[in-house]
């Protein structure tokens, strides 16, 4: 599967929202010091892997989600469906960070799809 990611902006700090295109799992974490795409790409997979394995998603790992993100291509979102699902988790972490929580892995196990369809 492949991996969309959008920066947001939040009081002045930048965070990076990034949505796996098969399961729908969301990413969240500070956008600071992500210069370069093999940063982002980092950041990227060592967030996803902590959010599967902290969660018991690790079958999930193995069977339908890719987090070696070994290549990285810089280029729009495309696709309606995903794009409309990115907004949409998009402006629920911002409720989140609006009304004061700090714990970006916090925020993310709260609304990711996986967790509400009870994937354990």
């Amino acid at each position: 599967m492949e991996w969309y990611a959008n920066l947001i902006r939040h009081d002045g700090i930048q965070f990076v929202v990034a949505m796996d295109s098969g399961t729908l799992a969301t990413v969240l974490f500070l956008g600071k010091g992500i210069v370069s795409p093999n940063a982002l790409a980092e950041a990227l997979s060592s967030t996803a892997n902590r959010m599967f394995k902290r969660n018991g998603w690790m079958i999930a790992l193995e069977r339908f989600v890719d987090t070696d993100l070994n290549h990285l291509d810089i280029l729009p979102t495309t696709n309606k469906r995903l794009l409309g699902s990115l907004v949409e988790m998009i402006r629920l972490i911002e409720a989140h960070l609006e009304f004061g929580d700090k714990d970006l892995e916090a925020i993310a196990d709260q609304v990711n799809p996986i967790v509400a369809l009870g994937v354990r």
